[in-house]
C-alpha cells in the first residue's frame, strides 16, 4: 500500500469517529494492525509515500486501554510523521 502526500485528509478528526471509521482511514496509508494484550492495545501499520521513496511505521503506544485510543493516538502519530515529512520537501 502506498500513498501520496497530496491526498492526505486534513479534516479527519479520529476522536470524532468510531474505531472503525479510524481503521479504514489508516488503511489508506498502509494496512493496519490491531492487537489487544492483557496490559492494552496497539494499532500500527507500515507506510511507503509514492514518489518520495519514504517508508517508515507508525505504532500507538501498547498499553492503550481500548482500541479506539490506541487507533486514535496511531492516526494523530500518522499525521506528524507526514507533517514532518511535507516540511522537508
Amino acid at each position: 500500500m502506498s500513498t501520496n502526500l497530496a491526498l492526505v485528509n486534513t479534516d479527519f478528526k479520529p476522536e470524532h469517529h468510531t474505531l472503525e471509521d479510524t481503521l479504514f482511514e489508516l488503511a489508506k496509508y498502509g494496512e493496519p494492525m490491531l492487537c489487544g494484550y492483557p496490559d492494552g492495545w496497539v494499532v500500527w501499520l507500515e507506510v511507503f509515500v509514492t514518489g518520495e521513496g519514504v517508508a517508515f511505521k507508525v505504532r500507538s503506544g501498547r498499553k492503550l486501554k481500548t482500541p479506539n485510543d490506541a487507533a486514535v493516538q496511531c492516526y494523530t502519530r500518522l499525521v506528524s510523521a507526514i507533517n514532518q515529512i511535507k516540511e522537508t520537501e
